[in-house]
């Protein structure tokens, strides 16, 4: 059974935002190269609100993926982009990925926060998760061999 990763970053500020989706095209490029990657999308809103669901092979494929490389690095400067910050996997029954509404739910239910924020939102705080508005800003992402 395939497993469907998201996560949910929210940017301290607009002045971050250059230096972050710099930053996170290393991670893309590490992830779209990923061994057990299937597929994925992004989403970023005006909110400054950055989502992503990507589908693994397997939940070992997944962990490789996210402990090394760009990813690993760039999720190590988490404290200074983010103030809400929240990611989790399931087991996911379809090689077809959900909507940012499903992604919503399901971050919801099982997400895990990040606890280490210096400077968490309050959203963040209270364990609350904003849901997405602008869903029309998706960008898709298949593997690249």
């Amino acid at each position: 059974m395939p497993i469907l990763a998201m996560t949910r970053l929210r940017l301290k500020s607009p002045w971050l935002l250059p230096r972050f989706l710099y930053l996170n095209e290393f991670a893309v490029a590490q992830l779209r190269k990923a061994p057990g990657f299937l597929r994925g999308k992004l989403l970023a809103e005006p909110n400054l609100a950055m989502w992503t669901a990507s589908l693994w092979n397997s939940e070992e494929s997944m962990r490789e993926f996210y402990l090394a490389g760009a990813h690993k690095l760039l999720m190590g400067r988490l404290n200074e982009f983010g103030c809400e910050a929240i990611a989790g996997h399931i087991g996911y029954d379809s090689a077809e990925l959900p909507s940012w509404q499903f992604v919503h739910e399901q971050l919801r239910k099982a997400g895990r926060f990040n606890g280490g924020l210096s400077e968490p939102s309050e959203s963040h705080r209270n364990r609350t998760v904003a849901g997405p508005k602008f869903t029309f800003l998706t960008r898709p992402l298949s593997r690249k061999n």
